[in-house]
């Protein structure tokens, strides 16, 4: 589900909005409001749902350590993670992150605004992830879901050219 606030409600749809309320408060006028959202909704911060689509290469010491591949089906999203293992320090920042054999299937997605929530299955082990787009060609990847530690810190993701 979707909520748009005003800012976020292309402008074509709030003068269609208007003009409908003007008509049904005229003498002898009706409207009939229909709800009409985009296809590709844009988020606050200007991006679609298609910016998310693409290879992202998830970087530390600027080095890539992971892949995510995401495709567009529809609303939602499916692709993979190849599998990392991440070590933090003492003070909660990354301390080390390298791949490792295997991948983890997107089993499941929901967008909102700039933000996609991935759920990602290796075998029974399912993670989650929160990627926050912060221009079309770089996102911030954090672990989701119960049990992760709030100061865990965000994954620098770079779209594959």
């Amino acid at each position: 589900m979707s909520i748009y606030s005003r800012n976020s409600v292309p402008a074509r749809f709030r003068v269609t909005a208007l003009i409908a309320a003007a008509l049904a408060i005229l003498p002898g006028g009706s409207a009939v409001l229909i709800n009409v959202r985009p296809v590709a909704a844009a988020s606050s911060g200007g991006f679609e749902a298609a910016d998310f689509g693409g290879t992202w290469n998830w970087m530390f010491n600027e080095k890539a350590f992971a892949t995510m591949t995401l495709v567009r089906n529809g609303d939602h999203f499916s692709g993979s993670i190849s599998n990392s293992s991440i070590d933090l320090d003492g003070d909660g920042k990354i301390a080390s992150a390298t791949a490792v054999p295997g991948t983890a299937e997107i089993v499941k997605t929901s967008l909102e605004g700039e933000t996609l929530h991935i759920v990602s299955k290796d075998g029974d082990e399912t993670t989650e992830w929160v990627v926050t787009l912060k221009t079309p060609q770089l996102a911030e990847v954090r672990v989701g879901g119960p049990g992760v530690a709030a100061n865990f810190p965000p994954i620098r993701a770079e779209k594959a050219k």
